[in-house]
């Protein structure tokens, strides 16, 4: 169209037509603007109820009213219309809002569904609890465009998302409000109100392992990333398998926001068979004595080389091996292994390494020139170790298995043996390492001095001739601590607890602290080399104050004491509630007792808060229960209890999240969703409905299979029989409990 015909048309139309093409434009603009994106086009979303297309015309009636206002108000000529401008302009306002409906963005149509944090549907209030510093990860299917919105005092624009995965921060920093609204360009919402209070501790971290033609990963972080995508997203941890060769990166974070601890891991999967590795001795299944000798036959293409030879046993694998032996040619290598008597997996592994640039942005990508292990094979043997001929025996009387001892002071080693042999020898060394024996004649004592800490072996062979027989047990070595008590100090009187601050050195990661001649405990864990807690006590004293300290094995390590500390009780103090029964992590029936006590003050007023994720129950209690019965409203699944307790000086709540088991397995799959398109690469991840401690099996099978298949892991593939054909075809899942009770559930995809 030229330009006279544009103004003769404009000038028909009374300058409709002109006001049309320009709001239309000017519509574009504010929707292309970040700015105009963020304000006027949510606060117009929001007024549409999430209707795309109603937010168009809103949006576009806007912009030509401006235009209008504009165009028309500042020119006299446009003062008076004609009846004919007026339709005309009718008109091309028509066709103004069909060009601007073509290119709205575009939108999903059906129903949304939100799969994480939880299964909720929409179009209802859910709560949700945080801490000030989370990050929670959400993701909804079947949707495009995602608004957030906060309420202060009515809904206000807060963040928009082109896609339907993505984290929200919550605190003083970020999302702060006590109301979310998420909603979708489906017209679907859900409403969260957030509670600021305590949840699950987290931690992260990551045990990935194995190699071709699969790789496990078991992770405890909040969420999960596997080779770039979201892997999982669960306080409770992710475990599950993948397949393929190539780069593997799994990486797990605390994305609470309480740290920015990232753990990862990256393995290079070879599937390819072109490394030939053989365990020639000893063979599957086959008896040996400690220490045996493992001999294996190694060869690869020059294309595919071999750096080392990685050997171990049971927990002692790739990442820990026993001991490693470099290899520079194809060939027979050996290691010496040295387990106690009993059933043993021997590993071995061929490995290589290579060094790689980025693969992509991001933490959950190697950093530039990472060496990463190329586990080129494996072989696996089981073997039976013995203690030796058994016609001789010899037997250590001290210390005993399991013993514990201190570094620096001497370890009176004895035996006995039947019958008596030419003579002895004894070795003592750490279970990654190999036995070296010394002799010790025909004496059947032995005085050894730790001077460090660790696990060690101590092992005594008894000779025959030719034969032997050998007994060996394991000891742990602690380095005694030194911790000094700040907190209580002798002499003072406290008013109704007894604050504890202890100081303690490396090592130390709990300190136990009690009066004495009571038995219940306060066990508290070490930050920053500190235990800082407080003791309820009753009224009166004096009382002596007993403090114990332990390593990371468990090992007591230092006992202390106070004395002449004296308590006064006082109830004009709030009360603080702590649970006896429960903690994080417990495992219910699906009726249960919460029971719970008052380390300070007394309540006047106490409830009961159960969150079931999609509702919510109150049981009021009587000021004086310090227990109540619960009957569960699921049959399985994880439970946030909270008390709640208060009095004329304040109030305090505590909480813990635990698993109901009601005995009948509930399973879900997960993923693909019924009526997904997959490919011919099927990725099945499931919820078994059972918790850890209680599954036994499950058994899976796809309908082109030819039989069911065992599996104990939450995520699985379909690569161990075939490739499917095109078309519709259902997954079976069932899954059992230690007791046999047997849970099913099935999905159809294409």
């Amino acid at each position: 169209m030229g330009f006279k015909t544009f103004r003769h048309v404009n000038r028909k139309t009374g300058g409709g037509f002109g006001a049309a093409i320009f709001a239309l434009l000017l519509s574009i603009g504010v929707y292309l603007f970040p700015l105009g994106q963020d304000i006027i086009w949510a606060k117009l979303y929001e007024l549409a109820d999430g209707n795309v297309w109603k937010a168009w015309l809103y949006l576009y009636l806007l912009s030509l009213g401006l235009i209008t206002l504009g165009y028309w108000g500042l020119s006299a000529k446009r003062a008076k219309i004609t009846y004919s401008a007026r339709k005309y302009g009718i008109l091309f306002l028509a066709i103004a809002l069909v060009a601007a409906a073509a290119v709205a963005p575009a939108h999903a149509t059906g129903s949304a569904q939100m799969v994480y944090p939880a299964e909720l549907a929409p179009g209802s209030e859910y709560d949700l609890y945080v801490q000030d510093g989370d990050v929670i990860p959400f993701v909804i299917q079947n949707a495009v465009e995602t608004y957030i919105f906060g309420w202060d005092g009515g809904w206000v624009p807060y963040d928009a998302f082109d896609n339907t995965k993505f984290f929200i921060a919550f605190g003083e920093n970020a999302f702060k409000f006590e109301k979310m609204e998420i909603k979708v360009d489906t017209g679907d919402y859900w409403i969260f109100n957030v509670h600021f209070a305590d949840w699950l501790p987290v931690s992260a971290s990551i045990s990935p392992s194995g190699a071709g033609p699969g790789l496990t990963a078991t992770t405890t972080g909040t969420t999960t990333w596997l080779d770039g995508q979201i892997y999982g997203s669960s306080p409770y941890g992710t475990t599950g398998t993948v397949a393929g060769d190539g780069l593997h990166l799994v990486s797990t974070s605390d994305s609470r926001g309480k740290s920015t601890y990232v753990d990862s891991d990256y393995y290079f999967v070879d599937s390819s068979g072109v490394v030939d590795l053989v365990v020639n001795s000893p063979q599957e299944g086959a008896t040996v004595q400690t220490p045996f000798t493992v001999n294996v036959s190694v060869d690869w293409q020059p294309s595919f080389p071999v750096t080392e030879l990685r050997f171990g046993y049971d927990s002692y694998q790739v990442d820990n091996p026993v001991t490693v032996v470099d290899v520079d040619l194809p060939g027979d290598y050996e290691a010496q292994l040295a387990p106690a008597p009993g059933a043993h997996t021997v590993h071995v592994y061929a490995v290589d390494y290579d060094i790689i640039q980025p693969i992509g942005a991001g933490d959950y990508h190697p950093p530039p020139g990472y060496q990463f292990r190329i586990i080129r094979a494996e072989q696996h043997v089981h073997v039976q170790v013995s203690e030796g001929n058994p016609e001789y025996d010899v037997t250590i009387t001290a210390p005993e298995d399991g013993s514990n001892h201190p570094a620096g002071s001497a370890i009176s080693i004895t035996w006995t043996a039947d019958p008596t042999p030419d003579g002895y020898q004894i070795a003592i060394y750490a279970p990654t390492a190999g036995p070296e024996w010394q002799d010790v004649g025909t004496s059947t004592s032995y005085s050894w001095t730790p001077e460090a800490a660790g696990d060690f072996i101590i092992a005594v062979k008894a000779l025959y001739g030719d034969d032997y027989a050998t007994d060996s047990v394991q000891i742990h070595v602690y380095e005694e601590a030194t911790c000094t008590v700040n907190s209580p100090v002798s002499g003072e009187t406290y008013t109704n607890a007894i604050p504890i601050d202890v100081s303690v050195p490396d090592g130390v990661v709990r300190v136990d602290a009690w009066i004495s001649g009571v038995t219940d405990r306060l066990s508290l864990s070490v930050s920053n080399h500190e235990a800082v807690g407080s003791l309820q006590a009753p009224a009166g004293g004096p009382y002596t104050v007993s403090f114990e300290a332990f390593d990371g094995s468990g090992v007591s390590v230092w006992t202390g004491s106070v004395s002449d500390v004296s308590v006064v009780v006082q109830e004009d103090t709030a009360p603080y509630p702590e649970f006896t029964n429960i903690d994080d992590g417990s495992v219910v029936g699906t009726t249960f007792t919460v029971e719970w006590t008052y380390t300070a003050g007394t309540p006047t007023s106490q409830y009961l808060i159960v969150n079931y994720t999609t509702s919510e129950e109150r049981i009021d209690l009587s000021a004086d229960a310090r227990n109540a019965t619960i009957t569960s409203d699921i049959s399985a699944g994880w439970v946030r209890v909270e008390l709640h307790a208060s009095n004329d000086y304040g109030s305090n709540s505590i909480a813990a999240t635990i698993y109901v088991y009601g005995g009948t397995p509930n399973p879900r799959i997960l993923s693909p969703s019924d009526g997904e398109d997959v490919g011919d690469f099927v990725v099945v991840i499931f919820d078994w409905g059972i918790p850890p401690s209680e599954r036994d099996h499950a058994e899976y099978m796809f309908d082109w299979y030819s039989a069911w298949h065992t599996t104990n892991e939450t995520m699985l593939t379909s690569v161990a029989e075939g490739v499917p054909t095109d078309g519709a075809h259902t997954f079976s899942l069932r899954v059992y409990d230690t007791a046999g009770h047997q849970g099913a559930a099935t999905v159809t995809f294409t």
